[in-house]
């Protein structure tokens, strides 16, 4: 379930982090094409049929929306959970970065209204099943904390439209899009 509503104007821009279950091919680009296995794997994607809710997003809203996306399948919300994957304070930087220095992306978002939207957390839950049960409580907190950090720092830096999701158990059939109307 996406607790936010996302209203995509004429030509938006969204831009997403997150992790595999918002990667659209940015890890499999990174492994050079070996993570996740292309055999099992969708087209770079961690689905074995197709796209993920982004493609579906895209799909749906047709030329009205354009896709920045930032995130990295085994991303965590904190550091400490992420491994070799960009986190999401690192993918936060890494759009932040690719704005100050790169002079066309920038000329492409320019006077173009954007979302920004996160959805994170689902690996540090995954690391916190490896955990004593009394690391649970500080593990949680964690995570809210990294995430808010995060949008925080992309409110400071001039984002108007930012939105967070904590993936705290992720079921296919619960990812909706709210008003399809608003999308379009």
């Amino acid at each position: 379930m996406l607790l936010c509503k996302l209203s995509l104007a004429s030509n938006k821009v969204l831009v997403i982090m997150g992790d595999s279950l918002t990667d659209q091919s940015n890890i499999f680009r990174a492994s050079n094409f070996t993570i996740p296995r292309p055999r099992y794997y969708w087209q770079g994607r961690y689905t074995g049929n197709g796209g993920n809710w982004v493609d579906e997003l895209r799909r749906i809203a047709g030329s009205n929306l354009s896709v920045s996306n930032f995130a990295y399948g085994g991303g965590a919300a904190c550091t400490a959970y992420s491994g070799m994957s960009p986190s999401l304070g690192q993918q936060v930087s890494m759009y932040m970065a690719k704005l100050a220095t790169d002079p066309v992306y920038r000329s492409q978002l320019r006077n173009r209204p954007r979302q920004v939207l996160i959805w994170s957390g689902h690996n540090d839950l995954v690391a916190l099943t490896q955990m004593p049960p009394s690391a649970a409580p500080a593990v949680l907190s964690g995570i809210v904390e990294c995430i808010m950090n995060s949008t925080m720092s992309l409110l400071r830096s001039g984002e108007q439209n930012a939105a967070a999701q904590l993936s705290m158990i992720y079921r296919p059939q619960s990812v909706t899009f709210l008003d399809v109307n608003a999308i379009i």
